[in-house]
């Protein structure tokens, strides 16, 4: 499918779908879970660049945009950028600070309600 999206020149975007299980069944630490997902869009981004026979690839990376994640179970879903409007409110915090949620946060799911929060 990637393949045909670059030969007609689509744009792409990938949706990273089960990110609840990251947390509920896998139980993986935030970091875990991070690294996992930048594996992923680095096999993306690598398939990308094998159909791109020569012509600029096109690049995957949530900074973009054009990564979405969702966890379809619990209805839920985002980009970078509306979980950075997000953010803000359900943290109480006057700003946001786009490259620690691109980086990880161990609130991440505590803010999207997957686990329930250390704090009392």
């Amino acid at each position: 499918m990637i393949k045909h999206a670059i030969r007609d020149r689509l744009p792409i975007c990938v949706v990273i779908n089960k990110m609840d299980r990251l947390v509920m069944e896998l139980k993986l630490p935030p970091a875990d879970a991070y690294h996992k997902i930048v594996h992923t869009l680095q096999e993306v981004n690598d398939i990308i660049t094998a159909c791109s026979h020569g012509a600029a690839p096109k690049r995957i990376s949530p900074e973009l945009g054009n990564v979405c994640f969702s966890g379809a179970v619990h209805g839920w879903s985002f980009t970078l950028e509306s979980f950075a409007k997000v953010r803000p409110r359900c943290c109480s915090i006057a700003t946001c600070d786009r490259a620690h949620v691109t980086h990880g946060s161990p609130r991440c799911a505590e803010i999207l309600g997957l686990v329930h929060s250390r704090q009392a």
